[in-house]
């Protein structure tokens, strides 16, 4: 089996009949207001098209609509239709996030095409739209609202003439909640979307994240309810990961998840080992399988020089052991493509266990590491992205009210918090240790509710 191991993922949407019909009323702290370039605010609104557009009347007034409204700091407002809102489907569950380098806004929100719940995908830069993206999953499951993170990175490419070109490369990652086939229970998924110098790559993978447990062994009673509903994503510790933190409903845990952008270099790398082993792999008989990877070795290293000096040495040396013990692929030409196939991965899922601005941050077990591409579909493996657990531990006693979930950039510590009318109730865990005695946070004229979610997130983010 190949090292790069694929979670249960929705590509091809299930057709599994009809779970139901709508989208599931549950709360998230979506940001619907974000702070661009310049001081410029941009919001997003929901109503009809009537009262968010009283001087229009290019669609029906009492269509369902969102609006992206910019504030300028110069005290100038413009007030822009979202794409693909326009129409009686209902436009809920908005969710915004900026990018700074790229200056545009990205908005992710919950629709409904005929009677199958789905979410979109748009941006605005400042002059126009993108093309809308669909993100469908299971067509029939109820979902949860979205909630999206963003990295960010660069990468050369090369011309046969040897000019070098630097290109951008955006990762939304959108996670959410679906109920299962077994009613009340809810699962979590996860896509990410990449975008390479601005263009949408054509397809994004949906991957069930239940599917990392290491147990799947249910709890006594399932977890049902607002908490088994609620998914969380975040920035990570470091540049290209995120951190997504859930319940899983089956085991009743709570699973944190890191997920780390593979850098294009180390791709390019691969690429061009399993280039260089059909190349020269034809020269080698099985007899000779120390020599050709040793040979492969030597390239790696040769070449690898946009990567860590100790990750490239890492890679290389899996590599050859991986050629070596599979010297019976040689001797046919469908023998040596399959050999430099695998090492290809191997490079990748090797290299993927090294991450972080040093290139050693952190050595992952074959089993906690999971790498999967964003784009399955696209011949140039546009992305990669390497998923694991990082944390997975006993729910504590739960409490009433409106959970909210907060997860410190390493996802080793979080914090559970329940508010009602006059208090927000909240237990935290840090690293590995126990959860705490419920803590009362007293909401009044000095204390609101956001104002002591926003003492929660900052406690917990600190860490």
């Amino acid at each position: 089996m190949s090292p790069l191991r694929q979670l249960r993922h929705l590509a091809t949407p299930l057709l599994c009949g009809v779970i139901a019909l709508s989208l599931l009323a549950i709360p998230a702290a979506a940001t619907t207001s974000v702070l661009g370039h310049n001081g410029t605010v941009y919001t997003v609104l929901a109503g009809s098209y009537g009262d968010l557009f009283p001087q229009s009347s290019n669609l029906d007034a009492s269509d369902p609509v969102l609006a992206l409204e910019v504030q300028r700091s110069d005290g100038t407002s413009q007030r822009l239709l979202v794409p693909a809102t326009a129409g009686a489907a209902p436009d809920t569950s908005p969710a915004l996030i900026y990018e700074d380098a790229s200056e545009t806004v990205y908005l992710v929100w919950a629709s409904r095409i005929n009677i199958h719940p789905v979410f979109y995908l748009a941006s605005y830069d400042g002059s126009s739209w993108s093309d809308t993206v669909e993100i469908t999953g299971n067509p029939f499951a109820m979902k949860g609202a979205p909630s999206l993170a963003i990295t960010r990175d660069t990468f050369t490419s090369a011309a046969s003439d040897g000019t070098t070109t630097t290109h951008d490369r955006t990762i939304l990652h959108i996670v959410w909640k679906e109920e299962t086939t077994t009613p009340d229970i809810y699962a979590a998924f996860y896509t990410p979307v990449v975008i390479e110098d601005g263009i949408y790559t054509g397809h994004n993978a949906v991957y069930r994240l239940d599917d990392l447990v290491a147990s799947d062994a249910p709890a006594d009673q399932p977890l049902s309810g607002a908490l088994g509903q609620t998914i969380t994503v975040r920035n990570g510790a470091v540049d290209g990961e995120v951190i997504i933190g859930f319940a899983d409903s089956t085991t009743r845990r709570l699973i944190s998840v890191g997920i780390d952008v593979v850098p294009h270099d180390l791709v390019s790398l691969a690429d061009g080992a399993r280039a260089h082993i059909i190349v020269t792999g034809v020269k080698y008989t099985p007899s000779e399988i120390k020599s050709l990877a040793a040979d492969a070795r030597a390239h790696i290293i040769t070449t690898g020089v946009r990567l860590h000096p100790g990750t490239v040495r890492l890679i290389a040396d899996d590599v050859a052991s991986y050629i070596e013990e599979h010297a019976s692929d040689l001797g046919s030409s469908d023998g040596l493509s399959s050999l430099a196939e695998g090492a290809r991965a191997h490079i990748i899922v090797t290299g993927a266990r090294y991450t972080g601005s040093d290139g050693l941050r952190n050595v992952i077990a074959q089993s906690q590491t999971t790498v999967v591409s964003a784009d399955p579909q696209d011949t140039q493996d546009s992305g990669y992205v390497a998923l694991r657990v990082v944390s997975d531990r006993a729910l504590p006693p739960l409490e009433a009210g409106a959970p909210a979930l907060f997860l410190s950039p390493d996802g080793a510590s979080a914090l559970l918090s329940w508010t009602d009318s006059a208090k927000v109730l909240y237990r935290e865990r840090r690293d590995q240790g126990d959860w705490s005695d419920l803590q009362t946070l007293r909401l009044g004229p000095s204390l609101s509710a956001s104002q002591a979610a926003n003492l929660l997130a900052a406690r917990v983010g600190e860490r």
